[in-house]
């Protein structure tokens, strides 16, 4: 920035809850600057979950939509 003045971000958790042992929050905000820019609200988390290894593949060339 060329003003050299400080950005503030703050980022809260909220609403924990404990699922398997493990308190985890399952709401996100963050500020800037005392703005809110993001919120997220969650209703479950899982832990260990079986997902598929091919659901983290990169798809090729010729599976991307073109522009």
């Amino acid at each position: 920035p060329k003003t050299h003045e400080r950005n503030v971000e703050v980022t809260r958790f909220g609403r924990y809850r404990k699922q398997n042992g493990i308190q985890w929050p399952l709401q996100l905000s963050r500020t800037r600057n005392g703005d809110k820019i993001y919120e997220s609200f969650f209703s479950s988390v899982e832990f260990n979950a079986n997902i598929a290894d091919d659901l983290f593949t990169i798809p090729n060339d010729d599976s991307r939509p073109e522009n």
